[in-house]
Order: C-alpha cells, then structure tokens, then sequence
C-alpha cells in the first residue's frame, strides 16, 4: 500500500515532467501548485484508511516526497532537507497524510 504510494508519487510527477510541464520550463511556485493539486492527490488515494502506517513507511513516503521536491527546484540530490521544504513553503509527507485523515474522520462524524 505504502510502496504503491511511493512508486505513484515518483510515477505520476515523471510523468508530468517527461509530457513537458518541466522544472526549468515552470516557475517552482507554479510546479508545486502542480505538484499539490495532481500528484499528492493521485498517490495518496485512500489514505484516509491507513490504519497502521510504521516508520518505516513514513520514511518511504518521505523520500519519494523530498526527490519530487528537489527535482522541482532543481536541487542536488544531497541538499538538506530543511532547506528543501522551506524554500517552496513545502510540509513533510506525514503532516500530509495525518491533515487528510483528520479532514476524512471530521467528515464522516
């Protein structure tokens, strides 16, 4: 479940670029809107029910997240994190997956 997340995360944002919608032909502002709104959403469907995600699957789901997002603003592999969420107003993976389930259960009570 959290592999297929992963390999969605990377699929869905190589796709995009492959079809065109590059980092250096986008502003980084513009490529993570894309980002948000396209790719977030298709490889994190379903996650609402995830149940028992360990650490270990964070740390998947993070590290396909910080490659997408160094490849947007066109960072070296080995950049700090840090930096890479903060220069494109960026939050981790698991405060993404954790707003999605807390915004699925307030609808369902």
């Amino acid at each position: 479940m959290v592999d297929d997340a992963c390999n969605k995360l990377r699929g869905t944002y190589l796709g995009i670029v492959n079809r065109g919608i590059s980092p250096l032909a986008l502003n980084p502002s513009t490529s993570i809107k894309v980002y948000n709104s396209a790719v977030i959403p298709k490889a994190l469907y379903g996650c609402e029910l995830w149940t028992s995600i360990s650490a270990d699957d964070i740390i998947k789901l993070e590290r396909s997240h910080r490659f997408c997002l160094k490849h947007i603003q066109g960072l070296p592999r080995n950049t700090a994190t840090n930096f890479t969420l903060c220069a494109i107003h960026a939050v981790p993976m698991e405060t993404i997956v954790d707003y999605r389930k807390l915004v699925f259960s307030r609808t369902t009570l």
